[in-house]
């Protein structure tokens, strides 16, 4: 069979997309028995950029209209909670002519009547007082008049003339209308609005006598008028009078919708009191309502369950949006579709508009933006117009229907849970209202697209039962979501996923933007490739902070009705939408960008007591250090660029140096075991230690003061680090200085000339400190480093064997050199058995190091001189003298005078970066070029 291609439906604006699950979802179930079709199937063409619709019982368009004209039957959702549902009816009273007279009159004469044309009534009762004329069917007219009655014959006009009767009050009879209401007047004042427009119709003569009702409690106090007849009915004009119009026409004949009707009404009373309680009247509420009315509330209620129903963004405030509520224009748009549904049928489905047709005008908020207005779709706006249907609106609210959860339909649960679908996830962003003033945050929804055919019991079941997770944790956030969808796989045989993202601009209505399209990848049916695998490392990257709830606690503040400016939603913002692109495109410098946002976030929540106190909790909470296998593997390529221009080589550089600096160890053990006090480098950025559960913050007064870090000058920050930490640890076995990864010596050569952007260093090393960076485990000792095993020092021996001896050392300068060969030495590894290391410390050539000042720099040079004379470094001049002279020391250590050293030192420049580059850890491979610029080959 041939499918239909439904035109009308885009995957790429949301009013189109909820149409297309909408008219699956009335063939399958909204109409009697007979006339269903839960076999028709559909699916997204995306190629042509339509919907695809195959139905045995609804096979061509004709068929289609068939069913939208006989047989369609509304799902009966009416909202008494909202007071623009409809619910809240107008009432007006109507004062006319007792009908007795007419009655006795009637009775009297009703052979007469009938025989001079008057039309037969039904059951033979007495028929109502005749508004209309009727055809005179004798000669001439011989009924009589009466004193309340009067007969008007009427000539009529034409070639064939007909005589008509008209039966009218007496002028006796209208006078004593307005005379008793005269009377009441006072009372009616009271019952009545007596606005300009009623007085001047509120005149002598008229039969009867039309008011909307004010209070309907003075009106009962009227007594008894003689020749009057009182009714009070509900007004059937004006934008609230559908659910009148709909009881007495559209609805008339369905027992369903008439009962849902009626409830509604019964219930809009309860949610006006003042003590009502708005979750329990909804619970009782929904399980009152027909079986298809109550699954629909899953949908317009709850996103996710919690004992305060939260609102599904498609119907924004329970459908309330604004004089636009959602579901009284659902059923205005009803009743236009039913008279004309070929019209609607081939416009909304099709894109077909007959040439008689009229393109209507008018507003479909909240699936569609103004008739008058082109589609926003998040990248600008379209030029093309779409024009809007009556049953665009009808099936983009029965589509919106099937959006719900299983978890849902517990309205009172108490839980924070998302439901499953439709993956509605805060986005982090403002939400503001037409004053631009903050009222929450902006939502993300992510729809699947499928290209197979499917019923919708099919789609209905996935709907209920999908879940969209992290590892041991629901997504709740979006960047979360796209994280699940890469790695995880949430795609059960769809082909993609379409985001909406709602905000407030400039209107009670948000507009609806669309986002980005995301493939699944096992619909694609390429190979894995890197980025499905870098995702999934991403994921296993961050699961601390899913593990520790990070993100949740920055939840909006409030001050009042408004969003307080000190609320710490912006930061989750910032790294929901670092998270969302690094999901979505997991590179290198995406996913350090991530971690930058990250380290912002915890840096605020750290320095700023105020902006803890507006945290869920009023407490800061951390997370556990990130996994360093995962973020190696991630970053590396930051290792070395493919390309080699200029700019790519000095931030491969930066980069190796941030890397090295943040994978600076602390809480190392010591051969007594016990562990050193000295934090990772994350506690010299920020006061924060390590516990067994993760990092935290301590009390003021436990503090650590080992956080030297300002953020704005590097090379002032790293020599305080080196000082601090240094100094922190001068009672461990090896100074806190120790990195698994070493930076390669012209690095750091290249940032002690000004080479690189300090800026750059700063904010990476900030973003990889977060990285629990630890050394590989070594036979006999955990602590060991793995370059520090006896097979690679012996590797980078042979690496530096290679290098020609003239050259090796050119171009470091003497102080460098000297200072970090001694802070090597400091560190050295010396083997397995710890009770043979002998303790290194000097103190006084770092001391006077840190001072930054060129006038004790040469100090500090000469000391450091001494003490590496007196400890000797590994024989850097070949293998052949190394296997006679494993060590050199005393006179083969250059010797400077205090003149030489100064001369050495030639400017306040190179006081102020050598204490930065000496805190540079530097890979082991060129201990041996540094070790050549501070000895003299032996037998020289």
């Amino acid at each position: 069979m041939e499918p239909l291609y439904l035109r009308g439906c885009r995957h790429d604006i949301l009013g189109h997309y909820l149409k297309a699950i909408g008219l699956l979802r009335v063939l399958a179930g909204c109409a009697d028995q007979g006339h269903r079709d839960p076999a028709a199937e559909g699916w997204w063409d995306m190629d042509q950029a339509c919907f695809c619709l195959r139905s045995e019982k609804y096979p061509t368009m004709e068929k289609l209209v068939e069913f939208f004209e006989e047989h369609y039957r509304p799902t009966p959702v009416f909202s008494p909670w909202n007071t623009g549902g409809g619910m809240d009816e107008k009432q007006e009273v109507v004062f006319s002519i007792d009908p007795k007279p007419w009655n006795e009159y009637w009775v009297a004469n009703r052979d007469a009547l009938l025989a001079h044309g008057f039309p037969l009534p039904a059951n033979d009762t007495i028929p109502t007082f005749p508004l209309k004329a009727f055809d005179l069917k004798c000669a001439e007219c011989s009924l009589p008049s009466t004193e309340k009655i009067l007969i008007k014959v009427a000539a009529g006009k034409g070639k064939k003339p007909k005589s008509r009767i008209q039966i009218v009050w007496s002028e006796a009879a209208a006078q004593n209308l307005f005379a008793q209401l005269v009377i009441k007047r006072a009372i009616l004042e009271q019952g009545i609005k007596f606005t300009d427009a009623v007085i001047k119709k509120f005149a002598a003569g008229n039969s009867d006598f039309v008011f909307d009702v004010k209070d309907e409690s003075a009106l009962s106090n009227l007594g008894a008028m003689p020749g009057v007849q009182i009714e009070i009915r509900t007004k059937e004009s004006g934008k609230k009078a559908v659910m009148a119009l709909l009881a007495k026409q559209e609805l008339s004949c369905d027992v369903e919708a008439l009962a849902a009707l009626g409830l509604g009404r019964k219930f809009f009373e309860r949610f006006q009191s003042d003590d009502a309680d708005d979750r329990i009247l909804l619970e009782e509420y929904r399980e009152q309502c027909p079986t298809s009315a109550a699954e629909s509330f899953d949908a317009i209620f709850t996103t996710r369950a919690s004992a305060r129903p939260v609102d599904n963004p498609v119907f924004l405030n329970r459908g309330d949006a604004g004089a636009a509520e959602v579901f009284r224009s659902f059923w205005v748009f009803f009743r236009e579709v039913r008279a004309a549904p070929r019209t609607n049928t081939q416009a909304s489905l099709a894109g077909f508009v007959e040439p008689s047709a009229t393109v209507p005008k008018g507003k479909g908020s909240p699936f569609f933006p103004d008739a008058i207005k082109s589609y926003n779709i998040g990248s600008g706006w379209i030029e093309e117009e779409y024009p809007f249907y009556p049953l665009d609106y009808v099936l983009a609210v029965e589509g919106a229907f099937a959006l719900r959860g299983s978890v849902a339909r517990a309205i009172g649960a108490n839980s924070r849970r998302f439901a499953a679908f439709p993956f509605v996830f805060d986005s982090g962003e403002d939400m503001v209202d037409d004053g631009n003033e903050v009222k929450g945050t902006a939502t993300a929804l992510w729809l699947p697209l499928w290209e197979r055919a499917t019923t919708f019991a099919e789609l209905a079941g996935f709907i209920s039962d999908a879940q969209a997770r992290l590892p041991g944790k629901d997504a709740r956030f979006s960047g979360e979501f796209v994280r699940a969808l890469h790695a995880q796989g949430v795609d059960a045989g769809f082909s993609g996923w379409q985001e909406f993202r709602f905000k407030m601009k400039g209107s009670r209505v948000p507009w609806i933007t669309t986002g980005r399209y995301v493939g699944a990848s096992s619909a694609q049916g390429n190979a894995p490739d890197t980025s499905r695998e870098n995702a999934t490392l991403l994921n296993r990257g961050l699961a601390p902070l899913d593990e520790s709830r990070f993100l949740d606690q920055f939840d909006i503040a409030w001050k009042g009705s408004k969003a307080d400016s000190r609320s710490p939603h912006p930061v989750r913002a910032a790294i929901n939408a670092a998270m969302e692109i690094a999901a979505h495109e997991p590179t290198a410098l995406n996913c350090l960008a991530l971690l930058e946002s990250i380290f912002s976030a915890c840096r605020q929540m750290c320095v700023s007591e105020s902006f803890r106190e507006k945290l869920r909790g009023k407490r800061a909470s951390f997370f556990e250090a990130l996994p360093m296998e995962e973020w190696d593997r991630l970053l590396s390529p930051l290792d070395s660029q493919a390309e080699n221009s200029r700019w790519d080589r000095a931030n491969e550089r930066a980069f190796r140096i941030a890397r090295s600096l943040a994978s600076i160890m602390g809480l190392q053990r010591q051969s007594n075991g016990d562990y050193s006090a000295t934090q990772p480098m994350l506690g010299s950025l920020l006061p924060l230690k390590r516990g067994r559960s993760g990092w935290f913050l301590p009390e003021k007064g436990d503090r650590t003061q080992q956080n030297v870090w300002t953020g704005s000058d590097l090379t002032y920050d790293l020599a305080a680090v080196l000082r601090r930490r240094y100094m922190n640890s001068v009672k461990d076995e090896q100074p806190a200085l120790r990195a698994v990864h070493g930076a390669q010596l012209d690095d750091v050569l290249a940032f002690l000339r000004g080479g690189l952007d300090d800026r750059l260093i700063a904010r990476w090393t900030e973003a990889m400190s977060l990285i629990d960076w630890h050394f590989g485990k070594d036979a006999g000792d955990e602590n060991a480093p793995e370059s520090e095993t006896g097979k690679a020092v012996e590797e980078a021996a042979l690496e530096g064997d290679k290098q020609p001896l003239e050259t090796t050392s050119e171009g470091i300068e003497l102080a460098y050199a000297s200072l970090r060969t001694l802070l090597e030495l400091e560190c050295e590894w010396q083997g397995k058995d710890r009770g043979q290391w002998k303790k290194r410390r000097s103190q006084q050539p770092f001391a006077l190091l840190c001072q930054r000042s060129a006038s004790s720099l040469p100090l500090a040079v000469s000391e450091a001189f001494r003490w590496i004379g007196i400890w000797g470094v590994r024989n850097p001049w070949g293998a052949a003298v190394r296997a006679e002279k494993p060590r050199i020391s005393g006179r083969y250590v250059v010797r400077l005078d205090q003149r030489n050293i100064s001369s050495a030192v030639w400017d306040q420049q190179l006081a102020d970066r050598l204490a930065a580059a000496v805190c540079i850890p530097i890979r082991w491979q060129d201990h041996f070029q540094l070790y050549r610029a501070v000895t003299l080959p032996p037998g020289s």
